[in-house]
């Protein structure tokens, strides 16, 4: 896998339950490339952008999604020591 496909840098938007199904739906029908499969906490939707920028559509909040990679980390996840 080349460097890039394996860099995980991307933008996160947050959407409610309720329209995530519609509005990740719309993407996939105007052709978006899809960079990622989810297999993380809560439904996302990981997409290209029209330049290629990596973004990520996801139910939840940074405390959720932080809370869950406590619990479960990705490989070679590291955190600092927390207050």
């Amino acid at each position: 896998m080349a460097p890039q496909e394996c860099d995980y840098t991307h933008y996160a938007f947050s959407i409610a339950p309720e329209d995530f199904e519609p509005f990740s739906y719309k993407l996939k029908q105007a052709g978006v490339t899809v960079w990622k499969d989810n297999k993380s906490e809560g439904q996302s939707f990981y997409f290209l952008d029209p330049d290629g920028y990596k973004l990520e559509l996801h139910v939840g909040d940074l405390a959720s999604r932080l809370a869950q990679c406590r619990e479960k980390p990705y490989s070679r996840m590291r955190f600092g020591p927390g207050k």
